[in-house]
């Protein structure tokens, strides 16, 4: 603007027009300007060509530039962060995630990124953890629990308080020794299902068990330490904390991943399409990472993380998405035919077959300096739609399985309903140890089932997690 004033003779409010036209960088306007300054100049006795040129440098600065004190500032803090982030990797990603504790989304970029460098973050830890993310001695990150979704921040001071003299057993001593009215059921269930209290509890399965006698123990304790006349509260408890929850089965895979979304935003301990690769395998052609330049045509089964939907040039209705399945992410776009045919399947943390053609990423490539690739959708399918399809069968791996066990599944599987044997079209084979050697025992047609995934989860709640697999 003081340059316009003194070389071309601008007012001020004429000054002004020229930087909201340098500002809202349109051509037109910006033309104009530049003759209003050259005649200005030449007024100044300064030549064309020596007024064109200095607009040129106007013109460019407007691009995106910086005084020097602000370029400075910048280069400065670069260098710093850079340093840092060289040098004490563990340390600077720690503080850089302590300043995102209410983003999520970010967290998960950046927990991501940590990954990427090798870099391990610990699961929360009631005992270990602070509100904020820190380093421990091994160079790990110990999640802060000011991360966790619905952990009100007094709970967590206090807690980090009481440990300066105080040590915990197990829940039912956390419930003496903290005032758990503090957190309320909301904070010991999200902190629950972040896994910060399964070094306290057999299992996280247990742990979310007993919540609710762990609320009412620390109701109670919570009296005593208010110092009211609460009749139990005075009573001294010995019993062991969890005799009652032996018969608990262990979550599946699925079920703790989707308790960990809940309380931190995202999957932290594995990612759901892996959770279930046995049923997945035979329904993709590729996951994200085995993809190549020569591929033209791959199926993937990949989560939905986001999707967009916008109007092309046309006024239709088309759609930018993004999906990964563990090894690597993608992102695609959904012409208007596909979207009209398949819009109800696409919901944000679907698992999901997409199918197409794929090319390299260029935009991607360059921002993060590693291969990636982007696919054009030419259909998608719901697990549920890919699995009822053809001739398939199940194959339960029992090998690990006691004899009783198997003998006792069996007869349960016997004894289910009628609707879980209904319709049924898939056949089930069963991998034993017959003295010390393999054995595949097909099972015979009473025994045909449709392969949803309700049914296969009673299957995995009987003989395991990772022990059912769809084949073809």
């Amino acid at each position: 603007m003081q340059a316009a004033q003194v070389l071309a003779g601008y007012s001020l409010g004429q000054a002004d027009i020229l930087r909201r036209a340098m500002g809202k960088k349109k051509v037109e306007e910006m033309e104009q300007q530049r003759q209003i300054f050259v005649d200005g100049c030449s007024q100044n006795d300064i030549k064309k060509a020596t007024a064109e040129k200095i607009f040129d440098l106007i013109e460019k600065f407007a691009g995106y530039g910086f005084n020097k004190s602000h370029s400075a500032a910048y280069a400065m803090l670069s260098y710093q962060t850079a340093y840092l982030k060289t040098y004490f990797p563990e340390h600077f990603m720690a503080a850089v995630l302590s300043t995102e504790l209410g983003n999520t989304d970010k967290i998960n970029t950046l927990i991501n990124e940590c990954k990427e460098m090798k870099i391990k973050v610990l699961t929360p830890n009631i005992k270990t953890s602070n509100k904020h993310f820190n380093v421990n001695a091994d160079l790990h990150i110990k999640y802060g629990l000011g991360a966790i979704k619905g952990v009100a921040d007094s709970f967590i001071d206090h807690v980090i308080e009481v440990r300066k003299n105080h040590s915990f057993k197990d829940l039912f001593d956390l419930t003496k020794k903290v005032n758990i009215r503090l957190g309320g059921k909301k904070s010991i269930e999200a902190l629950t299902k972040a896994g910060a209290f399964d070094e306290l509890a057999p299992s996280r399965s247990i742990a979310l068990a007993c919540m609710e006698d762990m609320l009412r123990e620390g109701q109670k304790n919570s009296a005593q330490m208010a110092g009211t006349s609460d009749l139990f509260a005075s009573m001294d408890e010995t019993f062991d904390p969890y005799e009652k929850y032996v018969s608990v089965k262990d979550l599946s895979k699925e079920d703790l991943l989707n308790f960990e979304r809940d309380a931190l935003g995202y999957y932290f301990s594995g990612h759901p399409v892996i959770a279930i690769e046995g049923m997945v395998e035979n329904l993709r052609s590729h996951t994200i990472s085995q993809v190549t330049d020569d591929m033209s045509r791959v199926k993937i089964v990949g989560l939905l993380n986001s999707y967009r939907q916008i109007r092309d040039r046309s006024n239709k209705q088309i759609a930018f998405i993004s999906f990964d399945d563990g090894t690597g992410t993608m992102e695609g776009t959904i012409s208007t035919d596909i979207l009209e045919k398949h819009h109800l399947l696409l919901k944000a943390n679907s698992i999901l077959i997409f199918a197409g053609s794929v090319e390299i990423d260029d935009y991607k490539s360059k921002e993060l300096n590693r291969r990636m690739y982007k696919m054009k959708v030419g259909s998608v399918s719901s697990l549920e739609s890919q699995m009822s399809q053809g001739n398939k069968s199940i194959m339960i791996d029992a090998r690990n399985l006691p004899n009783d066990s198997i003998q006792s599944n069996m007869a349960n599987l016997k004894n289910l309903n009628g609707d879980f044997w209904k319709h049924g079209n898939c056949k089930i084979h069963l991998k034993i140890l017959h003295e010390d050697s393999e054995a595949i025992i097909e099972l015979g047609d009473e025994f045909k089932l449709m392969p949803t995934s309700e049914n296969i989860k009673i299957l995995k709640d009987m003989f395991g997690d990772g022990a059912i697999k769809l084949n073809k």
